[in-house]
């Protein structure tokens, strides 16, 4: 996981995603895909992972991280306040939804093409598992969208949320129940993910099911429950981190969300740290607070309280930036996320969740090679299991920590929808503040929001494809829960 595998991809792909940045044209979703007939699925397979993360971690990433609370928009800066305050237009996703289509899919969609004919059953089973996991969060971002005939027909239909689940659920099982062997060692450098180890990617296959089965468990409980219980007992998940390790601290080739917010914005001075997940390290000691935020100029934390952008008393270098590192991996399922999931998956199966969960902690810390991580878990720790507590304080305790885990640059799309489905953190009826009863680590409504108290539930429809695809579904705007969200 430590190699660099085709920088020029990278270098490619991350232009790219400065147009999306600036919100460009790309082609669009409703447009015949073009099959190319000489170019081999594995060297279309970078761009196509590198448009799922750039897309993720960029336009959709800063929203997410906003909306997690894991940051905040300054108040000596203007880039995201609308967001900030859940302020949102049907256009302000656009450029993210035809990326997705017309970028990640469109690739998919080809690569499974030609390595069906070709029976490259390897090739397959990992463009089937990227676009499941891309289709999985256009899904929990906005419900219904076009899957069944996309890439296909020129108006393609919108699906129901539901039925892509079922649909992708079905195609990675397809793509798993092939033979299938890993890379040839010349070809391995194409895999940015794994590297050409196809264990991997099946591990990688069954722990999406698993997310994508508790994610639907509360709307679709029997059919969830033994389908998590069989992941479970089968126990071929992940033990490593799935996502993209091999950024670089050059031109083009860093993390694209500091190549969207620092570079691309020319400005390091948008996010700043949130004070719901700034105090919630600090009172807690716990050590992540200097990965995650930069100290202000007296070599100090201090954040705002979420959406508190219109402050005036604060001035400017007296706030922790969030904590740009051109090399931060950005995982698509890490090996903290995965124990998460599975403490959780026992905990619904009625089982003992503490050995996940202490697993999930301790990983999420060590990830920053911190000595003391055992101790927060041990009796007395900061974040020790609930063992004698309720299922929905254990509950609580294993989306809290995940949340902490799943910080911008990592996945805060990952932590904003687990929000949504669980409900945790807490979302405080108290405004931020350390003497009114305010509990640390509980979300707060943000100080300039617009939604009287309401918080989004989703990304509002593209406005592009609701005026250009005739098949289209009726605008939604954020406030309406998707199919799982029950």
């Amino acid at each position: 996981m430590n190699k660099k595998y085709i920088s020029v991809a990278i270098l490619l792909a991350l232009l790219s995603q400065l147009f999306v940045a600036c919100e460009k044209d790309y082609l669009d979703v409703n447009k015949d895909p073009n099959f190319p007939t000489e170019v081999p699925g594995y060297v279309i397979f970078p761009a196509a992972v590198m448009s799922t993360t750039g897309t993720l971690a960029t336009r959709v990433g800063v929203t997410t991280g906003l909306w997690s609370q894991h940051l905040t928009q300054s108040n000596v800066a203007n880039q995201f306040k609308e967001i900030d305050q859940f302020n949102l237009n049907f256009a302000d996703y656009d450029g993210a939804w035809r990326e997705f289509y017309s970028g990640a899919l469109n690739d998919y969609l080809t690569i499974k093409k030609f390595a069906e004919a070709d029976e490259d059953w390897s090739m397959y089973l990992m463009a089937t598992v990227m676009e499941a996991y891309t289709y999985q969060y256009m899904v929990d971002l906005w419900d219904n969208v076009p899957y069944s005939e996309a890439g296909v027909e020129f108006h393609p239909v919108f699906d129901k949320g539901e039925d892509i689940y079922n649909g992708l659920l079905a195609s990675i099982d397809l793509a798993l129940s092939k033979e299938v062997s890993d890379f040839p060692a010349n070809l391995a450098k194409y895999d940015m993910v794994f590297g050409g180890n196809i264990m991997l990617w099946k591990q990688f296959a069954n722990t999406l099911k698993l997310k994508m089965y508790i994610r639907m468990y509360d709307a679709k409980e029997l059919v969830a429950k033994p389908a998590i219980e069989t992941l479970l007992t089968a126990n071929n998940l992940l033990t490593s981190d799935a996502g993209i390790v091999s950024f670089e601290d050059a031109d083009d080739q860093r993390n694209p969300l500091m190549e969207y917010n620092f570079y691309g914005l020319n400005t390091g001075n948008n996010l700043v740290a949130s004070k719901t997940l700034l105090r919630y390290l600090q009172v807690n000691s716990d050590p992540r607070v200097s990965e995650f935020f930069a100290t202000n100029d007296a070599d100090l934390y201090a954040g705002l309280a979420q959406g508190n952008y219109t402050n005036t008393v604060v001035k400017n270098g007296e706030l922790s930036l969030m904590k740009y590192v051109p090399t931060k991996p950005f995982f698509f399922i890490s090996e903290a996320e995965c124990y998460f999931l599975q403490a959780e998956a026992i905990l619904r199966a009625g089982g003992n969740a503490k050995e996940m969960y202490d697993l999930g902690v301790v990983t999420a810390l060590n990830q920053y090679e911190i000595a003391t991580s055992n101790d927060f878990v041990a009796v007395g720790g900061a974040y020790e299991f609930p063992s004698a507590g309720s299922f929905d304080e254990k509950l609580e305790a294993i989306i809290q920590q995940k949340w902490v885990a799943l910080y911008q640059g990592t996945n805060s799309t990952e932590a904003y929808i687990e929000h949504v489905r669980t409900g945790y953190p807490t979302e405080s009826v108290l405004p931020f503040g350390d003497e009114n009863g305010y509990v640390y680590g509980q979300f707060t409504y943000p100080v300039n929001g617009v939604s009287s108290g309401v918080y989004p539930k989703r990304l509002p429809s593209s406005k592009d494809e609701n005026q250009n695809n005739q098949n289209a579904d009726e605008l939604v705007d954020a406030f309406q829960p998707v199919w799982w969200n029950k």
